[in-house]
């Protein structure tokens, strides 16, 4: 008996108090974050990330994804997920590599926001935030 009373107290207590994102119709799934680095010199770039395993060399003038991530309203600050970016020459001299300062200690250009370009769009049921950092020579 005491413990029909228990379960009637605790639907009556979990009715009282729903859980928020219960009766949403938002799942993190319906929302994404993308970084991508454009590259804006004149050579063809092969660029190494934590997040993705790259193998072709990413042409002037295309881009490449080289972070992401699945939650709700994603920020810029995401991409300090990312472990390192690293950028070679076709012969794999590495030319540059950006490890996120997470302590915010020293600011490097790849990792402020006002170096890359912000933009929201929709892919079908999908809202997408994207970011895009123009690769250019005199950042390498």
């Amino acid at each position: 008996m005491k413990s029909r009373y228990l379960i009637i107290v605790l639907l009556g207590f979990v009715s009282c108090f729903p859980i928020e994102y219960a009766s949403s119709d938002i799942s993190f799934s319906e929302y994404q974050g993308l970084w991508y680095l454009k590259n804006m010199t004149d050579r063809p770039l092969r660029i190494e990330t934590s997040d993705f395993y790259l193998t072709d060399e990413v042409e002037s003038g295309d881009s490449v994804a080289v972070s992401y991530i699945f939650k709700y309203e994603p920020t810029f600050k995401d991409l300090y997920n990312v472990d390192s970016v690293g950028v070679y020459d076709h012969e794999g001299y590495e030319l540059q590599k950006w490890i996120p300062d997470r302590w915010g200690h020293r600011k490097k250009d790849f990792f402020n926001e006002s170096s890359w370009c912000h933009f929201t769009g929709k892919y079908g049921d999908r809202i997408i935030y994207y970011w895009v950092y123009e690769l250019r020579e005199e950042n390498l």
